[in-house]
């Protein structure tokens, strides 16, 4: 034999006795129990924070103009949406749209953002649907921006025809 066959039939004995030494046992299912459960981790909202949205609903509900208005409730949606409570943020969104006559970017972004954020597909469907329609209105008063067109691309991913977006 050549000097490199022995040396491949050495490392290949001790390549054997290395894997022959591996653990060999087997996990139970009560040992995997202990490590794949997990408690529900809901995002409560601090007493502090509770204020402020207590504060930015009482702006909304007293504000007469419709800019500041929606300016209030934007604010309110998006710290809804850092804590996770989605349908508010939408309900705000929906309200934001009902005062205005024209298409309004702030509810574009909330519903938007709701899509991204939504753990349940059927209502990142939804908010991707709401969010597609008021990026598509904004779209058409100004078809160049690059990043509406990106955003509706990005809704359209969820949409039952997903290849619209090439």
């Amino acid at each position: 034999m050549t000097r490199s066959q022995l040396i491949l039939v050495f490392s290949s004995a001790i390549l054997v006795v290395l894997l022959y030494q591996l653990p060999r046992s087997v996990v139970e299912n009560d040992q995997l129990q202990e490590v794949t459960t997990t408690e529900s981790h809901s995002m409560e909202v601090p007493q502090e924070v509770e204020s402020q949205l207590a504060e930015l609903r009482r702006l909304v509900g007293e504000e007469e103009n419709v800019d500041k208005k929606a300016n209030f409730a934007h604010a309110l949606a998006r710290r809804f949406l850092d804590y996770g409570i989605i349908d508010s943020a939408v309900y705000y969104a929906s309200k934001i749209q009902s005062w205005n006559a024209e298409p309004s970017d702030l509810a574009a972004d909330i519903y938007y953002t709701a899509y991204e954020r939504s753990a349940n597909p059927d209502q990142a469907k939804e908010n991707a649907l709401k969010a597609r329609e008021a990026l598509q209105s904004l779209l058409d008063k100004d078809p160049g921006n690059l990043f509406l067109k990106n955003r509706l691309a990005m809704t359209l991913v969820v949409s039952d025809t997903p290849m619209d977006v090439i």
